[in-house]
């Protein structure tokens, strides 16, 4: 299947049913998302693309609730990645998302959640995760499977601060970042409990143990096989058996290395969006103005190809 293309500062995503899938400057997506019982579901996901197609963010977020509930929550972290969709470094992001949360907790909310930024131009990957399963990569070149190393884990450190708990629990809190460099081939899936806690007739759940050894074994093409063998995987286990959870799957696959610069057609654009959101701001509408991080690798790599390179985030290796 040919996937679709994100728009500058396109921001996609819900709480409903989807299968999609998605081409990005340097990685190829795929989504699948079944709500359990219902078109709607407690499963929110989310793909947004910056204004110079170089940055893609995703976030897969597991909400302690359903239908209306979940469906406010997806307004929410909708407009906060409107609001960071510039942005390469996600931290900054992932704190407020919990800040949110945190005010939504009051109504007996919370999530876990997996967060990830792509970058293009060097093919590098950010993830955080709050209270939620690491991804599984893998790696073209060996061909192997594992699962994502860190962050480490839901944690206190010694000044008293909570690190990588579900969103919601505590404010502040603070989110690691693992960092993995990608090479064209390279995958990276994320997923929702309601992949590992399928449970066959014995009550046996799938685990990412069991994720692993299916992906092991299929010898997959791609993102889209890997989708279609996961879920196929999991109806097996599951047959006999009625669902217990939402099932959320999206796997991401480098495609192509070097950097992406704006293209001259977008840079004449680009003042009369951002001008055009300063003004919808002004009139009262509701969407935030998707200003961009100031560092030299996101303003001046967008026409300067060596410039993507300078004082990228940091975080511990993902897959050392």
């Amino acid at each position: 299947m040919k996937g679709q293309g994100l728009q500058c500062m396109e921001v996609r995503g819900g709480n409903e049913s989807v299968d999609q899938v998605l081409d990005v400057p340097g990685f190829a997506l795929c989504l699948h998302s079944r709500p359990l019982g219902g078109a709607v579901g407690g499963d929110v996901h989310f793909v947004s693309s910056c204004a110079s197609g170089r940055v893609t963010r995703l976030l897969i977020a597991d909400v302690s609730g359903h239908g209306e509930a979940a469906s406010a929550v997806a307004i929410t972290l909708g407009g906060l990645l409107r609001r960071y969709v510039n942005w390469i470094d996600q931290r900054r992001f992932v704190a407020e998302v919990n800040r949110e949360f945190a005010r939504l907790s009051r109504a007996g909310l919370f999530a876990t959640s997996a967060a990830g930024t792509f970058f293009a131009p060097t093919g590098t990957a950010w993830i955080s995760l709050a209270g939620h399963p690491a991804p599984l990569l893998f790696r073209a070149a060996t061909g192997i499977w594992t699962q994502i190393h860190g962050p480490a884990g839901t944690r206190r450190d010694t000044s008293g601060a909570f690190h990588n708990i579900p969103l919601g629990v505590d404010e502040p809190t603070r989110y690691d970042v693992v960092r993995l460099d990608l090479r064209t081939g390279d995958m990276v899936i994320f997923f929702t409990d309601g992949t590992i806690e399928s449970r066959d007739p014995d009550g046996t759940e799938m685990g990412v143990d069991g994720l692993l050894e299916v992906l092991r074994g299929a010898g997959v093409r791609g993102e889209q096989d890997a989708v279609r063998v996961l879920c196929g995987a999991i109806d097996a286990h599951e047959a006999g058996t009625s669902p217990i959870d939402d099932r959320t799957i999206m796997a991401v696959r480098r495609t192509t290395g070097g950097p992406e610069m704006l293209p001259a057609s977008e840079r004449r654009r680009l003042p009369g969006l951002f001008l055009s959101a300063v003004l919808g701001r002004l009139r009262g509408r509701p969407e935030p103005i998707p200003w961009p991080q100031w560092s030299i690798a996101n303003i001046g790599g967008a026409f300067v190809r060596r410039l993507n390179r300078v004082r990228l985030p940091g975080g511990r290796r993902g897959d050392a």
